[in-house]
C-alpha cells in the first residue's frame, strides 16, 4: 500500500479526474490503464472552453479590451497545458518515490498517533471553490463570459491548487517521519542524561542514515513538482493582481459592482490567500522539522561534553551532527525563489508593488 491509498477516497478521485494522479497501487492492468485515462474528459472540456473563448477573442480583438487580461488568459492556458504534460511525464517516477517512502515507513518503528485535529484551512479552501462555482453561474450569464471564466479564472488555478494539495499530502507524510525521528532522538537524549547508555549511539547512527534517505527522497519529490509550483505561482500572482486592480479601480471611480460580483471577488481573494498559505505552510513545516534533527543530536553531544564523558563513541556524535548539518533541507522552485516563510512576504510585497504601478499608470 502506498501513500495514495491513505488519501480520502473523495479527494483521491478528484486528483485522478484532474490528472494529478495517473497511477494506482493496484497490480490490476485494467485499473492501471483506466487511471491513466481518467483525466481526458476534464482536459477535453478545458480545451473546448479555450477554443470557444479564443474564437470570441478574435471577433473582439479590435475593441478596447484589457491587454493584461488577454496575456493572463494565454498564460493560464500555457499553465494548464504545462501541468498536464508534467503530470504525465512524472507519473512513473512519482510512484517509485512514494513506494520508497512507504518502505521507510514500514521499517521505522514509530507509530503515528491518531490525528485528532482537522485541517480547517483545506476545508475552507474547498468551500471557496464551491462558492466560486455557484457565483460564476449567478454572475456570468452569457456563454462567452462563462467560457472566459472557466478557461482563465477557474480551471487552471483549481488544477494548480489541487496539485499543491496533493503535494501537501505527500510532504505531510515526510513531515510525520521527520517528527518521528526527532521524537526518537529526544527520547535518547533524555535517557542519556540519566544513564549514559552508549548502546543508544547505534540507534542515533541508524536514525541519521534514515534522515539522510528521507531528505534525498523529499528533494526528489520537490524536483518533480518544482515546474508546476513555478508556473502556478506566476498564475497566482497575475490573477490576484487582476482581482485587486478591478476592485480598487471600481472603488476609485465610484462605480461599485453588483453585490453578487463583489461577493465573487471577495471569495476569489480569500481563496487565493488560502492557496498561498497552504503552499508556504507545507514547505516550511517540513523544512523546519527536518532541520531540527541536527540540533537535537548536537544537544546530546553537549550533554556528554559538559560532563567530560568523552570517548570514541561520544566523539562519533560530532560526525553524526556534522552530517546532519550538511544535509539540511531547503526547498526552491528551480532556483528562482526559496519556498519558506520568506516567500509569503515576498509575494505579498510584489502584489502590492505591482498593484500600485497599475493604478498609478492606469494600465
Amino acid at each position: 500500500m502506498c501513500l495514495v491509498e491513505d488519501i480520502p477516497i473523495g479527494l483521491r478521485t478528484i486528483y485522478h479526474l484532474c490528472g494529478i494522479i495517473q497511477f494506482t497501487c493496484s497490480p490490476n492492468r485494467f485499473t492501471q490503464i483506466i487511471s491513466r485515462l481518467l483525466f481526458l474528459p476534464f482536459f477535453l472540456f478545458y480545451g473546448y472552453c479555450c477554443v470557444k473563448w479564443f474564437i470570441y477573442l478574435i471577433l473582439i480583438i479590435r475593441t478596447d479590451f484589457m491587454k493584461f487580461e488577454v496575456v493572463m488568459t494565454l498564460w493560464a492556458t500555457f499553465t494548464e497545458i504545462t501541468s498536464m504534460i508534467v503530470f504525465t511525464l512524472r507519473n512513473r517516477k512519482l510512484k517509485t518515490v512514494l513506494l520508497k517512502l512507504n518502505e521507510i515507513k514500514i521499517k521505522f518503528r514509530f507509530v503515528e498517533k491518531k490525528k485528532l485535529w482537522h485541517d480547517w484551512v483545506k476545508t475552507l479552501t474547498f468551500v471557496t471553490i464551491i462558492l466560486q462555482l455557484v457565483l460564476i453561474l449567478n454572475v456570468y450569464r452569457t456563454w462567452w463570459s462563462i467560457h472566459l471564466i472557466f478557461a482563465y479564472i477557474f480551471i487552471p488555478p483549481i488544477t494548480c491548487l489541487l496539485n499543491n494539495l496533493f503535494l501537501d499530502n505527500v510532504l505531510q507524510a515526510f513531515y510525520i517521519q521527520f517528527r518521528a525521528i526527532n521524537s526518537e532522538i529526544q527520547e535518547i537524549s533524555r535517557l542519556s542524561d540519566i544513564s549514559f547508555d552508549f548502546t543508544k549511539f547505534r540507534d542515533l547512527e541508524e536514525l541519521s542514515l534514515l534522515h539522510y534517505n528521507l531528505v534525498r527522497l523529499v528533494l526528489e519529490i520537490n524536483s518533480l513538482f518544482d515546474v508546476t509550483i513555478l508556473t502556478s505561482m506566476v498564475l497566482w500572482f497575475g490573477n490576484i493582481v487582476s482581482i485587486l486592480f478591478i476592485f480598487v479601480e471600481s472603488v476609485l471611480k465610484g462605480i461599485l459592482p453588483r453585490m453578487r460580483f463583489r461577493l465573487y471577488l471577495l471569495c476569489l481573494l480569500i481563496h487565493y490567500l488560502l492557496w498561498l498559505f497552504i503552499v508556504v505552510r507545507m514547505y516550511s513545516r517540513t523544512q523546519k522539522e527536518a532541520n531540527q534533527t541536527s540540533v537535537y543530536v548536537h544537544q546530546i553531544w553537549n550533554q556528554h561534553s559538559e560532563k567530560k564523558y568523552l570517548n570514541e563513541k561520544t566523539r562519533h556524535l560530532q560526525l553524526i551532527s556534522c552530517r546532519l548539518f550538511n544535509t539540511k533541507l531547503f526547498f526552491n522552485a528551480k532556483g528562482f525563489f526559496r519556498l519558506d516563510e520568506t516567500f509569503f512576504h515576498t509575494m505579498i510585497a510584489a502584489v502590492v508593488t505591482y498593484l500600485i504601478i497599475l493604478i498609478q499608470f492606469r494600465i
